[in-house]
């Protein structure tokens, strides 16, 4: 028997069971009662053998509400728990003699109504709201108030500000790391696109970007007959320069004559990057 007693499903009266007299003379509606000792303990919500389940489910009444499933003891441990209660809660020697309705019936359901229990662990579905009575032992669920909707149409905006301020932040920072990304990484890149080899077809047709820089040192023929030495020694190292330019920025000398470089590139980026550091 529980704290609150039950009359009949809807009609729960407080304190009918126990076995203090100040507190049981005059039985009466819940309700109706909102002092303290209106409010079970935790021992005194379900008879001795039973226990809450850590699960929930809605219940199929309009309540709009979801309770705890209310399940049986395992037997020795309702035997040993009814034997130790208290007062009107306990079944003393007798609790020996609890049966076993179903054999290892560890999982057995009992639907009880919740007011039976003072609602407790029991919450309202989404969209209502719990409304307490009687010192918080009776729960009803009303549906929750309407957001207003020029406040759903505020929010909404600002969220899309706060999406397009974010977004615009990320492309920025996009930007500044492929125009500042580490030397390393920029090499891995160069790396694989010296593995790919020079810009070429694969098949008649096909179509293939390229970007292709022409070098040319300005009067060379003039300088070369009139300081003849040491032009030899300044295109050794114009040479040089370029061989290094080209390998760094993964580029393919296609033609050599003289003083004259053509060299393709797999990207414009790497042309402009090679025309830059020679």
């Amino acid at each position: 028997m529980s704290c609150s007693g039950v009359i009949t499903p809807y009609n729960v009266t407080t304190n009918a069971s126990c076995n203090d007299p100040t507190r049981c003379t005059t039985p009466s509606l819940i309700s109706g009662e909102s002092h303290p000792g209106a409010v079970c303990s935790d021992e005194e919500l379900l008879p001795c053998f039973l226990r809450f389940s850590n699960d929930s489910m809605p219940r199929e009444d309009s309540s709009n509400m979801r309770c705890k499933f209310i399940m049986r003891k395992p037997p020795e441990q309702a035997k040993i728990d009814c034997a130790q209660r208290s007062g009107a809660y306990t079944l003393g020697n007798s609790a020996q003699y609890l049966p076993d309705i179903v054999k290892d019936s560890t999982e057995q359901s009992w639907i009880i109504h919740p007011s039976y229990y003072q609602y407790r662990g029991c919450t309202c579905l989404q969209g209502y709201s719990p409304v307490w009575d009687a010192n918080g032992t009776i729960m009803k669920c009303v549906e929750a108030p309407a957001v207003d909707k020029r406040t759903v149409i505020m929010v909404s905006a600002i969220s899309a500000v706060a999406g397009l301020a974010l977004l615009a932040v990320l492309v920025l920072l996009a930007q500044l790391y492929l125009r500042t990304r580490p030397k390393w990484l920029r090499e891995r890149i160069m790396q694989a696109k010296r593995r790919q080899g020079a810009p070429k077809c694969t098949k008649p047709g096909d179509k293939v970007r390229v970007s292709i820089v022409v070098t040319d040192v300005k009067d060379f023929s003039a300088l070369t007959g009139q300081y003849h030495e040491l032009m030899m020694k300044a295109m050794g190292a114009h040479n040089n320069i370029l061989r290094k330019a080209c390998h760094t920025h993964a580029g393919y000398v296609m033609d050599q004559e003289g003083d004259s470089w053509t060299v393709a590139f797999h990207e414009p980026q790497d042309a402009v990057a090679f025309s830059l550091q020679v």
